[in-house]
């Protein structure tokens, strides 16, 4: 899946032009500075075609948190305040339906995670498809909560940046975040601010391909790993990677026993080849076996080509 520009300067929605997640609106990036007066008002449109939620699908004390618009399981909104009550750690699941092989063993590990750990990990699921139904598929009746869908991040149309009647203006990729400065001064966060779209936090943390997962630490505010392959997940054991981001750390880089485990037979052929490598080395060209069957091979061949011209040569 990939970012593909709107009809509107600086936005960019999801498309499926590609299997990668790509910012088509870094360019026209601004670096926002807040003035040091008074702190900002949120940026919330006046205009009459946006409605705010209930105070509880926003009013969060976490930064991020706050601005999401999630969904649960069974398509109701979801409380912040008492979905994410004892939450330790957050993770962001990218993917797309379009990706189902990939995608299933992602959804196995990650359902696992929710099941095991159901107050302090919390799972995400942004979709990246564009199509509702595919969606409505990844989400219903499971046990990750979800990013909103209409938010304008799967718009094809020139008017995507346009907000429908009724419903709330949020952040695009490509999009200024005007309140930055409420949210830093509103610890408690009691005030409302404009929600973050599925397009937005893609961009935001860089995801370059789906299905991955972005872990982020309530405690500490900050983000632990991003890009996250199943493959940690499946091998590094459920228990000691949760363990790790439990306790605000990141997982480390792949050793020699993730690597093992995840390509055994790519590491027997490497120490097969290594130690052949050793032996001819060390015995010399005798035991340089693959030479010798080259050169066996090669005279075989035209040994066999002669007698079949001779053979040629004598009914003639």
């Amino acid at each position: 899946m990939s970012a593909k520009k709107s009809g509107e300067p600086g936005r960019v929605s999801f498309s499926q032009t590609s299997d990668s997640i790509k910012s088509a609106a870094e360019d026209a990036k601004l670096k926002h500075e807040p003035s040091k007066g008074t702190p900002s008002r949120s940026a919330l449109k006046s205009s009459s075609s946006s409605s705010m939620p209930e105070p509880s699908q926003y009013q969060h004390p976490d930064p991020l948190i706050r601005r999401l618009r999630l969904y649960d399981g069974h398509g109701k909104a979801v409380d912040l305040k008492r979905a994410f009550r004892d939450a330790k750690v957050v993770a962001f699941y990218f993917s797309s339906q379009l990706a189902q092989k990939a995608a299933k063993d992602y959804d196995r590990a990650v359902a696992n995670l929710c099941r095991s750990y159901p107050h302090e990990f919390k799972a995400i699921y942004v979709s990246v498809d564009m199509d509702e139904r595919y969606y409505e598929a990844a989400t219903r009746n499971q046990p990750w909560l979800s990013m909103f869908w209409d938010d304008g991040s799967s718009a094809e149309s020139d008017d995507e940046g346009e907000t429908p009647p009724g419903q709330e203006s949020f952040l695009l990729a490509g999009d200024e975040d005007l309140e930055e400065s409420v949210v830093s001064t509103d610890t408690l966060g009691m005030c409302y601010v404009r929600p973050f779209s599925r397009v937005y936090m893609a961009e935001k943390l860089d995801v370059l391909a789906a299905p991955t997962l972005a872990i982020y630490h309530v405690p500490s505010r900050q983000f632990l790993d991003r890009n996250v392959r199943v493959q940690k997940i499946r091998y590094g054991g459920d228990e000691e990677l949760i363990k790790l981001w439990l306790e605000g750390k990141r997982t480390p880089t792949l050793n020699v026993k993730d690597v093992v485990l995840i390509a055994p037979w790519t590491v027997v052929l490497a120490i097969v080849a290594a130690l052949y490598a050793i032996v001819v080395m060390i015995g010399g060209e005798q035991f340089h076996v693959i030479r010798h069957l080259g050169r066996y091979l090669s005279d075989h061949s035209a040994h066999r080509g002669i007698e079949i011209v001779s053979t040629s040569d004598s009914h003639h």
